[in-house]
């Protein structure tokens, strides 16, 4: 009898480590990378419709959303670009400056005045439930709210070429 319950014993103890070590590799797959099942977050690209409180996009021909952070050292580096586009952008374009941020509104302020980047406003949102995975990001937006252009990262010099030819596109004539 003895014998009986001690591998009944032993059998219920290795089914608990079986169980136990199931239980850990799917709260591992699921809540340390990423979960292999789920769909990833919808990232922002051209042609999708963005949304921001306090943001009414027809006020406006277009938009420039600078993303950054103020802990981000690629968005300081990228602090004379941020400046050309504010002189772009002041000489006559009909395209609107604005900076998001992940933080508080003020914080971002501060942040972009030491830079000496001066932009039309400056709006707190949750970056990736926008889809954008990091700063600094670029986004050019329509009247109509939809995505004409992203750029993600510390720009090369031949794209941040790009970026002002978006601005200057379409300018009104003097």
């Amino acid at each position: 009898m003895k014998d009986v319950s001690k591998r009944i014993e032993v059998l219920a103890n290795v089914a608990i480590i079986v169980v136990a070590i199931l239980l850990a590799a799917v709260l591992a797959r699921n809540y340390l990378f990423g979960g292999a099942g789920r769909p990833n977050r919808d990232t922002l690209t051209p042609g999708k419709k963005l949304s921001i409180d306090g943001v009414d996009w027809a006020k406006n021909d277009r938009t420039l959303l600078l993303v950054v952070a103020k802990n981000c050292h690629f968005c300081s580096e990228s602090a004379p670009f941020y400046q050309r586009l504010d002189l772009e952008v002041s000489q006559g374009s009909d395209v609107k400056l604005l900076a998001i941020v992940p933080h508080d509104v003020q914080q971002g302020r501060e942040y972009l005045d030491g830079l000496k980047v001066r932009v039309d406003d400056v709006k707190q949102a949750d970056i990736n439930s926008m889809g954008i995975g990091g700063t600094p990001t670029v986004v050019m937006v329509g009247s109509d709210g939809v995505v004409k252009n992203v750029w993600t990262g510390k720009l090369p010099p031949e794209t941040e070429s790009q970026v002002i030819e978006q601005i200057r596109y379409d300018q009104p004539k003097s």
